[in-house]
């Protein structure tokens, strides 16, 4: 079903109309009367569809032309051939290349039609250049309208296009940033407060009872240390939360992991029916908290991929200490290269590995030898106090 035509085309077509009529009215074009305005109405009132259905309008526009000379009448009027003008000019404008250059063509042929098919005494053939350039002229000109149109419109959709993707690279720039402030939270500054309660939990369990003062300072300084792990868990869940939006409701109160708990971590992992070998050389310094966190972490991630997506029977864990750095190397016997979609931690996979590895300027490395199974190595340059 065709649109109804837009309100300032009906005026335009109506006010051509009455141009024509008037013309008819003063005497100004010669001829029946009937014959003009039937020519006038159909040339005219074509012109509210010149947007709406552009083609069939332009050539009715050009048939009224056609009507009138087909009973040997001159186009002796201004408003007609004015019509054909802006006929012309919208079928440039809204019609593709292609359908606008035919439908011109077809246009200019009904125009040279009216005017020299049956030839009246003061008509040249010097006059065919310029019947062209009245019809092809404003259509051209409506062309070069369409394509500044569209190249401004493509413009402007790639730069709304390039402000989405700066949006959503910023916005990926603070996720990330997010997500690097929550770990190193978390792995210090969380770490930190555990230890310091642990450590008053500790100091109130021997003091003698007649320290009844230094018992209450200590349990409220306990319980001022849990609760700050809890705010700040909570925090680290509203800094994931983009990121992740279940981390917050993972996020818990228990003091963080440290290497001290691997036997526990190897255990747990050997009750799922793995056999795992442990192996360390060289003598254990004191590490940062930080490291010793993110180094059991990544542990752990691995061990969880060996038991989940592995399919393995043994897994080998190697950790050496080489002077202020530390290796882990993690081998399985599983079926080679796979890994699973998130770690444990909230991190995902060998990205969120990646990320806690180069916070500490170390390098982590995956293979999967010929043999069979997967390696993953890590190496920390600098993990001592």
């Amino acid at each position: 079903m065709t649109a109804p035509p837009p309100l300032a085309d009906v005026l335009l077509g109506a006010g051509f109309l009455v141009w024509a009529a008037l013309e008819i009215a003063t005497g100004t074009v010669h001829g029946p009367v009937a014959v003009n305005l039937t020519a006038a109405v159909a040339a005219t009132g074509a012109l509210a569809w010149r947007r709406v259905a552009t083609v069939p309008a332009a050539l009715v526009c050009a048939g009224g032309l056609a009507f009138k000379t087909a009973w040997g009448l001159q186009l002796d009027g201004l408003a007609l051939l004015s019509a054909i003008l802006v006929a012309s000019y919208s079928v440039g404008r809204h019609e593709p290349v292609r359908r606008a250059a035919v439908t011109t063509a077809l246009v200019l042929a009904l125009a040279w039609l009216s005017l020299f098919g049956l030839p009246p005494a003061d008509q040249t053939p010097a006059n065919y250049p310029f019947v062209a350039l009245w019809v092809c002229g404003p259509a051209l000109a409506g062309a070069a309208l369409r394509r500044q149109v569209e190249r401004a419109a493509a413009a402007a959709d790639r730069a709304a296009r390039a402000e989405i993707a700066r949006e959503q690279h910023a916005r990926s720039a603070v996720v990330e940033e997010r997500a690097r402030i929550a770990r190193e939270l978390h792995d210090t500054v969380a770490h930190a407060v555990s230890v310091m309660v642990l450590h008053a939990g500790v100091v109130r369990s021997r003091l003698p009872s007649e320290l009844a003062s230094e018992r209450d300072a200590l349990t409220r300084t306990e319980e001022a240390g849990r609760r700050a792990i809890g705010e700040l868990r909570r925090m680290l869940g509203v800094l994931r939360s983009e990121h992740d939006p279940d981390s917050a409701a993972r996020a818990v109160v228990e003091p963080a992991p440290t290497l001290a708990e691997l036997e526990d971590l190897l255990e747990e992992t050997r009750s799922t029916g793995l056999i795992v070998h442990l192996t360390v050389d060289g003598e254990r310094p004191v590490l940062e908290p930080a490291v010793e966190v993110s180094t059991y972490r990544i542990l752990q991630e691995a061990l969880t991929n060996v038991r989940k997506h592995a399919r393995a029977r043994s897994v080998w864990v190697g950790l050496r200490f080489e002077g202020t750095g530390l290796r882990l190397r993690v081998a399985d016997d599983g079926v080679g290269s796979t890994w699973g979609p998130t770690d444990v931690d909230g991190g995902h996979g060998l990205a969120g590995m990646r990320e806690r590895v180069e916070v500490y300027g170390g390098e982590l490395r995956v293979s999967s030898p010929e043999t069979g199974g997967f390696v993953l190595e890590v190496g920390l340059p600098e993990v001592t106090r």
